[in-house]
């Protein structure tokens, strides 16, 4: 059986998310997988992971086996990447590789920050909300060549981001190589 679009878009997204962190510096605090707690304070996972935190004897590598491991926690975070991430930028609206690379966006920038970088991309009003005269200008496009189009606007707007804020900077590396491996993933995908 094949896989839809959104489990071939999560396959990357969880690959280029790695396991547990909780970087002082990133503004999404305590993550798992990518499910920042700062933006997810409310998803049912952070409870298994904080009872696995209070045995206090455990790596961020330890916990994040123990975590791989739990095929419920698996599938919540699935179901919070579908609802939170995936529907709300139209992930089965838009064509393959459109969608994966809109997905991985707003998991890394939010939902809203996303379509603004779509439509920046498309050349239309940037107001965030993904309409009907967003989802025509997607049409108009040969797919692949959007989905360039919009990783080179994530390029800049990182780049904006580190400028506005130098705090961010020791984040920008990981944000290139992981739109280069976005790139090789969906031409690999295709």
């Amino acid at each position: 059986m094949s896989l839809s679009d959104f489990e071939r878009a999560l396959v990357f997204i969880l690959s280029a998310e790695g396991g547990y962190a909780n970087n002082k510096n990133d503004r999404g605090g305590e993550t798992y997988k990518g499910i920042a707690r700062n933006s997810n304070p409310h998803w049912s996972g952070w409870g298994k992971i904080d009872a696995a935190k209070a045995t206090g004897i455990l790596s961020h590598q330890e916990l994040t086996i123990i975590f791989d491991a739990d095929k419920e926690l698996q599938t919540e975070i699935a179901d919070l990447y579908k609802s939170n991430y995936w529907t709300p930028i139209r992930g089965d609206s838009v064509p393959w590789p459109v969608n994966c690379v809109i997905f991985d966006c707003a998991v890394n920038s939010g939902p809203h920050a996303t379509v603004k970088i779509l439509q920046h991309a498309l050349t239309i009003k940037e107001d965030g909300a993904f309409g009907p005269v967003t989802l025509a200008e997607v049409g108009k496009w040969t797919p692949s060549n959007l989905a360039g189009k919009i990783i080179a606007a994530r390029k800049q707007f990182y780049e904006d981001l580190v400028a506005k804020d130098n705090t961010q900077s020791e984040f920008l590396i990981g944000w290139m190589k992981r739109l280069d491996h976005l790139s090789k993933f969906i031409s690999e995908a295709a």
